[in-house]
């Protein structure tokens, strides 16, 4: 007997570029991926924090006003997609990324974009330019333990201080 329902419709279009890789590393930084494997949210007190990434992923979401316990005000954008839900699953980001963070696979090519959409969200960097032709990125210790572990598998290729 084959599977129920309708296949699932793929909103984001999962093809890599430069505003993609951006978007990802967004999602990295500030995003977080529901339990119910469809539903990716982005929380931020920046308004064009949260356009740029509906921008990047060319996708038109409704943006809400959302309260911290302190009652702070923010912005939140919920996307439904479980295509791109396991996408993001499949190069290394999870429901729980805080606690499972590891390598995260981004093709080389968008490396450093991934890594500007990573710190614009945490305005952490203090440095980014270049070593023996190879990129470097320099970043306050407050964000190292996160940046070390996505680095582990490029740590040959990318020289991260």
């Amino acid at each position: 007997m084959g599977q129920r329902g309708q296949k699932p419709q793929a909103k984001v279009k999962m093809k890599w570029s430069a505003d993609f890789a951006y978007a990802v590393g967004l999602i990295v930084t500030d995003g977080c991926l529901y339990n119910d494997g469809r539903h990716i949210c982005l929380v931020s007190k920046d308004i064009d924090q949260i356009g740029n990434l509906l921008k990047c992923l060319k996708i038109n979401n409704k943006i809400s006003e959302h309260y911290s316990g302190s009652k702070n005000l923010a912005w939140r954008v919920q996307i439904g997609d479980v295509s791109f839900y396991k996408f993001l699953e499949s190069i290394g980001i999870t429901s729980a990324k805080s606690k499972t963070i590891g390598p995260i696979k981004i093709p080389d090519k968008f490396f450093l974009i991934f890594y500007e959409g990573l710190l614009t969200v945490t305005d952490v960097f203090t440095h980014i330019g270049t070593k023996d032709g190879s990129p470097v990125i320099c970043f306050t210790l407050n964000l190292f333990q996160q940046v070390k572990s996505i680095s582990c598998g490029y740590k040959n290729r990318y020289h991260v201080n």
